[in-house]
């Protein structure tokens, strides 16, 4: 009787985060007519997503037991810092900027990791930089999951 209540418990729970994943990603489809911003939810699928704005905003990205990739090697940001929340639940993110981008990340990880690979050749340089606010401001949680950062 045990096994049959956390069995019951552990669909219901599946359930319902897939029925608020999809109503997310709903919400994020209609939030995509906007070129500017980048909205993405796989749900035990993958998704690559290039954007080459030259006015990028943010968005957000969301991978239940999938992936989703972005590329944001050709976009631009006029308005710093562009914003993007990472939700990244037994599934993986990976974001690919430009090089001169300075990346903020504000990640909480729930035996989950963080990496970023990005080209240490280009350290900057306090006086050719005088400006040091980030470009782009990662936030989010990884669960169970990967935030990969790239160049």
């Amino acid at each position: 009787m045990k096994r049959l209540i956390l069995v019951a418990s552990a669909l219901s729970s599946i359930v319902v985060i897939l029925f608020v994943l999809r109503r997310n990603s709903l919400l994020a489809n209609a939030a995509n007519l906007d070129p500017n911003r980048v909205n993405a939810t796989a749900i035990l699928g993958g998704i690559t997503e290039p954007n080459a704005s030259r006015d990028f905003r943010g968005g957000r990205l969301t991978a239940f037991l999938g992936g989703v990739s972005v590329n944001l090697r050709q976009a631009d940001i006029i308005e710093k810092p562009a914003h993007i929340h990472v939700s990244a639940i037994l599934g993986g993110v990976e974001i690919a900027v430009p090089q001169h981008w300075n990346v903020k990340k504000d990640i909480q990880l729930i035996a989950g990791g963080v990496d970023e690979r990005r080209t240490l050749a280009q350290q900057r340089d306090d006086d050719a930089m005088p400006d040091n606010s980030p470009d782009l401001v990662v936030t989010g949680s990884v669960l169970l999951g990967g935030l990969l950062i790239r160049d």
